[in-house]
């Protein structure tokens, strides 16, 4: 976790200068230049805000834990747009639509749902971050009001459309942590459809009421545990374990028999993003083949 803390402030360093300097090398476009420095601004802010979190985890504070991590093959492919964006304006050949949608990709992807999650871990118990948890959807209004006032206002619309909502199939998400809903429901909303629950009851009658192409869903669940409402959904739907994902940071050897007998999907966290992902589009093909 501390590594992808660190990369967090790596990278909130190299967007604040990097549109602190785009923002000087377009300083004859007024309009643009001063939306820069107002995304340099929202990047300094958010800086601050994980080097606190840097400074938590340095506390080893209990209260403090996050079940999701970022691996290196992510960070290195959340990075792509950022390095490209900074060898086109070293060179001094960077052009305002390209930056524009260098923008767009790194704003839209990942890497700020991510940095949302840690901010709705935090403010579980750290009041000075629940006036941030809105700060990142204000940063991305932002960008789509500045966009909207630009000749290529539809190309650049139809980009952020797809990089948030180009929805296929559905998912259904089952945690009773907040912010882990929260910050998958933000990496799967660009191919997914989303519920979410937040028990175990809830669970089972969202999977009674609707077919749900895959289903991640934590073991430990108030009202009804993981395992118990699997076992009542698989008495209306037997194929359900095929597109179930359960992920826990405690488990038995009872439970763990039991995932093996089932041949369920199954991650142990703290998880990263990456086996997430994998397994769920693992999920995914499987279904699709049957």
């Amino acid at each position: 976790m501390i590594d992808s803390i660190r990369w967090l402030i790596e990278m909130e360093f190299m967007a604040g200068r990097l549109y602190a300097e785009s923002a000087s090398f377009f300083s004859g476009d007024k309009e643009l230049s001063d939306f820069l420095y107002q995304l340099r601004d929202d990047e300094v802010s958010l800086y601050n805000a994980m080097n606190r979190v840097d400074d938590i985890l340095r506390q080893d504070v209990p209260e403090f834990r996050c079940a999701i991590t970022l691996d290196r093959n992510t960070r290195d492919r959340l990075e792509k747009p950022l390095m490209r964006y900074r060898q086109r304006l070293t060179s001094a050949e960077l052009m305002p639509g390209e930056m524009i949608e260098y923008i767009i990709t790194l704003e839209y992807s990942e890497f700020n749902d991510f940095l949302g999650y840690i901010i709705d871990a935090v403010r579980e118990f750290d009041p000075e971050f629940h006036q941030r948890s809105s700060q990142i959807e204000v940063h991305r209004c932002r960008i789509e009001e500045f966009v909207a006032t630009l000749p290529e206002r539809r190309r650049y619309c139809d980009l952020i459309e797809r990089m948030r909502r180009c929805r296929i199939e559905s998912i259904l998400i089952v945690d009773s942590e907040p912010a882990i809903l929260r910050f998958l429901s933000s990496v799967f909303q660009t191919r997914f459809s989303i519920e979410t629950a937040r028990d175990g009851e809830d669970a089972l009658e969202k999977t009674e009421a609707n077919y749900f192409d895959v289903i991640i869903s934590d073991l430990t669940l108030p009202v009804l545990s993981g395992i118990e409402w699997y076992l009542s959904a698989l008495k209306n739907d037997p194929g359900i374990g095929n597109r179930v994902l359960f992920l826990s940071g405690e488990t038995t050897a009872d439970t763990r028999r039991f995932i093996q007998d089932q041949n369920l999907a199954f991650l142990d966290k703290p998880v990263t993003l990456a086996e997430i992902t994998t397994a769920v589009s693992r999920l995914v093909r499987s279904s699709e083949s049957v």
